[in-house]
């Protein structure tokens, strides 16, 4: 599963919230492949449980924080990172 993958998931994963409609309506006009579709409304496959693990870091939910064999300190480095990251990309919009 490449990176890209990963990133898509995440950021489209809260287009109905962003669209005011249902993901299912939103999903069938972008041209997503379908372990993407099944991540975002499933959280189903490895691009599911990233998604989910990334919730859970969103809410503060220690115990769910769990993907693959990686240790949660890791994952939430990670998270903080990407947050940190996401914040100096949009300082420069």
């Amino acid at each position: 599963m490449v990176q890209e993958g990963f990133f898509v998931t995440g950021l489209f994963s809260i287009l109905d919230a962003l669209l005011d409609h249902p993901f299912e309506e939103v999903l069938k006009q972008l041209p997503l492949s379908d372990n993407i579709v099944v991540a975002i409304v499933n959280y189903d496959g490895p691009l599911g449980a990233a998604l989910k693990c990334s919730i859970a870091c969103e809410r503060c939910h220690w115990s769910d924080i769990v993907f693959a064999d990686l240790p949660a300190t890791d994952i939430y480095d990670s998270y903080t990172q990407s947050i940190s990251w996401a914040r100096q990309s949009l300082a420069g919009l």
